[in-house]
């Protein structure tokens, strides 16, 4: 399963333990104790259970959680091992620190986890393995990117900026002056009045057409000049600003460079190539032969 329903599942748990707790206090209030020592035999052994899943969870999904998410949860995890492991946690004090902890750090990591530009990535990302997959088993649309990597660089933006927007997501260039061009209509976007009720986020990408294998170090390089001209922040809040996109269309795969950060900006590289490997060269390239 993947992270976020395995979260959900806690944060259920931790509410559950959160009522179940609030529930025992409130009776003991009216009988004066705990007289079946619900407490100490149920509700702090699972408090301690929870704590362990937590455990679980980071160590499942770490490399996939958001950078703001993992690291709270890791130090939170860090901080408080032994209170929860220790068993010297008793009683109503110890139900009620638990709860406390429990509870503050499901509200913490779940406000880490709506991060709205991770989301927009795996969007990104979802999309350009869609694009690259949909070429190799689509034969008509393996047609229409060969034409367009034919005939123009803006025919390959152009089509790309549509398979974007299937994934709800609008993507635009930087203009000489710093501003943000439509990729289909080539006209200046002002404003996100009309993008923001069609998709989820505003991406800018960078296409380039890749005729010669050779040019690709100085195509790389052009491609970020252009994309660093962009002054983030103009599309407003739908925009992703964390991440700039480099696509490279080619006729063959080609390697391409590692993702760059500058400036808080992750520069990712992105090979779309029309006439890619067939899916047995791909097996064979990795199982090693």
């Amino acid at each position: 399963m993947g992270f976020r329903t395995d979260w959900n599942a806690l944060v259920a748990r931790i509410d559950g333990l959160a009522s179940g707790g609030m529930f025992v206090v409130q009776a003991t209030d009216a009988v004066g104790s705990d007289f079946y020592g619900i407490i100490n035999a149920q509700l702090l052994p699972t408090a301690a259970r929870i704590f362990q899943a937590l455990v679980e969870f980071q160590n499942a999904h770490e490399n996939a959680l958001p950078p703001a998410a993992r690291g709270a949860l890791f130090e939170f995890l860090k901080k408080q091992e032994r209170f929860f492991s220790d068993g010297r946690a008793m009683g109503f004090a110890g139900l009620q620190a638990m709860v406390a902890l429990l509870l503050s750090i499901k509200t913490e990591v779940s406000y880490f986890l709506a991060d709205s530009e991770f989301a927009a990535h795996r969007l990104v990302e979802r999309a350009f393995a869609h694009l690259k997959r949909s070429i190799v088993v689509d034969p008509e649309l393996a047609a229409r990117w060969r034409s367009a990597f034919e005939t123009h660089e803006t025919h390959c933006e152009r089509l790309g900026a549509v398979h974007l927007l299937g994934h709800g997501l609008w993507g635009f260039k930087a203009s000489a002056i710093g501003g943000a061009t439509d990729l289909v209509l080539g006209e200046p976007l002002s404003s996100t009045d009309r993008i923001e009720t069609a998709a989820e986020a505003l991406v800018l990408t960078e296409w380039k057409r890749l005729q010669d294998e050779a040019a690709l170090p100085e195509m790389i390089t052009s491609a970020r000049k252009q994309a660093e001209k962009y002054a983030g922040g103009v599309l407003g809040g739908t925009e992703l600003r964390s991440y700039r996109y480099i696509v490279i269309v080619s006729g063959r795969d080609v390697q391409v460079p590692a993702d760059e950060v500058q400036g808080g900006v992750t520069y990712r590289h992105i090979n779309v190539p029309v006439i890619p490997r067939a899916p047995s060269a791909y097996a064979r390239s990795s199982d090693g032969s």
